[in-house]
């Protein structure tokens, strides 16, 4: 086979299996907040699903990070993942076609415990999707090529899931399903590979491991290096309260006559354009990625402004948007800052601790695996017991801590400057 078709085939199936994850995991916030505003209404603020679907993530990330599995097991367990989601998800339309043992439950606890077995087989169908991406990255770094920048494949996922019609039950089995299929096809082009060092594919998850991963982006100048990890991980952090309730976002905007696909392409635009856009050579140039952490934490601050003077679904919305315009950009820096031969001060810091202090290291790995997971479920608490106030409170604590980390930094270079004028 020629060199040049082998290297476009290995670069198509990176892409399209990139394309795959990514919409597992854009289908899986929206398709799961709405299965549980509609069958769990009660138990966390209809969050249940999330919760347990991110736990597994991270549980799964965690146990099985040392784990290689070969291209025929890989394949095995990504069919048998997205064949027991879609049959759970099969099984909650079709009521009467349930197995004797779920006969036996009430309706209400059969359709939520099917719903959550269907998040925990969505969730480990998300590892395998990492593990294929990665394998994928190992073959075309064995064959000398350069991996291009996931930005194109997520934009990509979101036009495909914001376009997709209701999310409503069989569908979703189909997606999973297909999904599964055509990642089973693709792990067989694919090298055997461990759990992604950074947690989820193209950190597209804010796990704790990711801050402590030797291929974390830099702080360029040590007079900034704190200002800008703290907004780092202000606008990685947002993206659980932002999509955790983006369900409850559709609900509002409905009520003012917007429709679920508006609001959805509208969130996932502002969440992953920028990020594709800066991938254009004259606008990577221009934006470099001190600047794109700069520009997000204006984001995190005008979120809150927005939700403070605008009034109802209007400040939901734009304080939403300015969020996940935030996320996107500080996603969107961290992978310029970590493309080979990206430019780099000499007094340049690194975000995570010191080798020799991994946070993620043994029995703490595991556990900070399933901080996303408690951060939801403190978040469906807390709007169970005060309503969308909490969300409200939770972005305009972000915003505040995005205008406080700016502050300090302003405070800082300007004393800098004056014991520099004054020596």
């Amino acid at each position: 086979m020629d060199p040049v078709d082998s290297a476009r085939g290995v670069a198509g199936r990176l892409m399209l299996a990139r394309m795959t994850a990514w919409t597992l995991l854009l289908a899986g916030w929206l398709a799961l907040g709405a299965l549980g505003r509609q069958w769990a209404p009660l138990l966390v603020a209809g969050l249940a699903p999330l919760v347990l679907w991110l736990a597994v993530i991270g549980a799964a990330l965690a146990s099985t990070r040392q784990v290689l599995l070969p291209p025929k097991g890989l394949r095995l367990a990504l069919l048998g993942c997205g064949a027991f989601a879609c049959a759970a998800l099969w099984l909650l339309i079709e009521g009467s076609a349930s197995p004797p043992v779920l006969g036996e439950l009430s309706s209400p606890r059969r359709s939520l415990l099917l719903v959550m077995l269907a998040a925990a087989a969505w969730a480990v169908l998300l590892v395998l999707a990492s593990r294929v991406v990665k394998g994928l990255r190992q073959a075309a770094r064995q064959q000398g090529l350069c991996i291009g920048s996931p930005a194109l494949p997520a934009l990509g996922a979101a036009l495909i899931t914001a376009s997709l019609p209701d999310l409503f039950a069989p569908l979703l089995g189909g997606l999973l399903l297909l999904s599964a299929c055509l990642l089973a096809a693709l792990a067989d082009r694919s090298r055997p590979a461990g759990a992604c060092a950074s947690g989820l594919f193209d950190c597209a998850l804010p796990f704790p491991q990711e801050e402590s991963s030797a291929s974390q982006p830099v702080a360029f100048a040590t007079s900034d290096a704190v200002a800008d990890r703290r907004i780092r991980r202000l606008a990685r952090w947002t993206m659980l309260p932002m999509m955790a309730s983006l369900a409850w976002m559709v609900e509002l905007c409905a009520g003012a006559g917007l429709s679920t696909h508006a609001v959805t392409w509208i969130h996932l635009l502002a969440m992953l354009g920028p990020a594709a856009a800066l991938e254009m050579k004259a606008l990577a140039r221009r934006a470099s990625p001190p600047r794109r952490v700069g520009l997000a934490a204006a984001a995190l601050v005008a979120g809150g402004v927005a939700l403070v003077s605008a009034e109802g679904v209007q400040a939901w919305m734009l304080a939403s948007v300015a969020h996940a315009l935030a996320w996107g950009l500080v996603w969107s820096a961290g992978l310029a800052a970590a493309r080979p031969g990206a430019a780099t001060r000499p007094a340049a810091l690194p975000i995570g601790p010191p080798p020799g202090r991994r946070s993620g290291a043994g029995p703490r790995r595991s556990l900070a695996a399933l901080v996303p997971a408690a951060l939801v479920l403190l978040l469906g608490a807390a709007i169970e017991a005060w309503g969308l106030a909490a969300l409200g409170a939770v972005h305009l604590a972000l915003a505040g801590a995005a205008a406080f980390a700016c502050g300090v930094f302003a405070l800082r270079l300007r004393g800098g400057r004056a014991a520099l004028a004054g020596g």
